[in-house]
């Protein structure tokens, strides 16, 4: 009986805190773990629901940008106005054995009234297309079982994804004008 108990409080509380970490952040779409052969992060893509013409959108976009990164005139890859914006970044992406790995990226955002449409162009460490490596090919023996430690890499680049797609959201959404009166 106290192992079922035990058994009990312990997948409860697995699923409060997978819940959690869920309720965080998914007022928005989020890129997704391969679960099918021909899946792969590089033909995924999210859309973000914001208020505003194509136009505005896009200066929100291009605000966040050059309020965010510390060289915005090398981040901006291309630009077309009211139309998309690609940028270049580095950000530490994701955890992986307790050390935060620094990751090129590459984002183009396309704009239509009230949403952003949000694809992933390239992502990678210098060494390796991280992006190339989050497929179902990578991930997953071919009888379908997941690899274990690739699957938890994908998992954890995923995670860290998203995370930036999220802040990304929060700031293209601040209205708040730093006036302090000074």
């Amino acid at each position: 009986m106290k192992k079922i108990i035990l058994l009990l409080i312990t997948v409860f509380t697995i699923q409060i805190g997978n819940g959690q970490e869920e309720t965080l952040n998914n007022s928005i779409q989020k890129f997704i773990f391969p679960q099918n052969l021909n899946d792969n992060l590089s033909e995924q893509y999210i859309v973000l629901d914001i208020e505003g013409s194509p136009s505005e959108l896009y200066n929100k976009v291009e605000d966040y940008v050059e309020k965010t990164y510390k060289n915005p005139s090398k981040v901006f890859l291309s630009k077309r106005d009211g139309e998309y914006i690609r940028i270049e970044g580095n950000s530490k992406l994701y955890d992986w054995a307790g050390t935060k790995h620094s990751v090129f990226h590459q984002i183009e955002f396309q704009f239509k009234q009230n949403r952003i449409k949000v694809s992933i162009v390239d992502l990678n460490n210098g060494v390796y297309d991280i992006d190339d490596m989050c497929t179902y090919k990578y991930s997953h023996k071919s009888n379908g079982d997941e690899k274990k430690t690739k699957s938890k890499w994908v998992r954890a680049v995923l995670k860290g994804l998203n995370e930036l797609m999220y802040d990304m959201y929060l700031g293209f959404n601040d209205n708040s004008k730093q006036n302090d009166d000074w």
